[in-house]
């Protein structure tokens, strides 16, 4: 006689063992990414941080070359005078 197919309701062990590690292996990787999201998500906060600071370096950088330009116009304005001092002076 000829068996037919059928469905049984035994699982076997193996089936059982196979999908526990495959959930388990799901969870892991979902902790680990869950991980390497936090440190991304930290050297972001870091990351805006430095650069807020940069940017005010910069306009601290531009406005002492402003003023260094001022001082120097000034010098050159004071060092014509100096000259011209002597020159008046060296003509008496």
């Amino acid at each position: 006689m000829v068996e037919r197919w059928h469905v049984g309701k035994e699982i076997p062990l193996a089936l059982i063992f196979s999908i526990m590690m495959s959930v388990g292996s799901g969870v892991w990787y979902a902790s680990t990414t869950s991980a390497r999201i936090t440190v991304i998500e930290e050297k972001m906060i870091y990351m805006v941080s430095t650069r807020e600071d940069i940017i005010l370096l910069k306009e601290q950088v531009t406005e002492m070359k402003r003023l260094l330009i001022r001082m120097e116009g000034s010098l050159d304005r004071r060092s014509d005078l100096i000259k011209k001092t002597d020159r008046i002076g060296a003509v008496e």
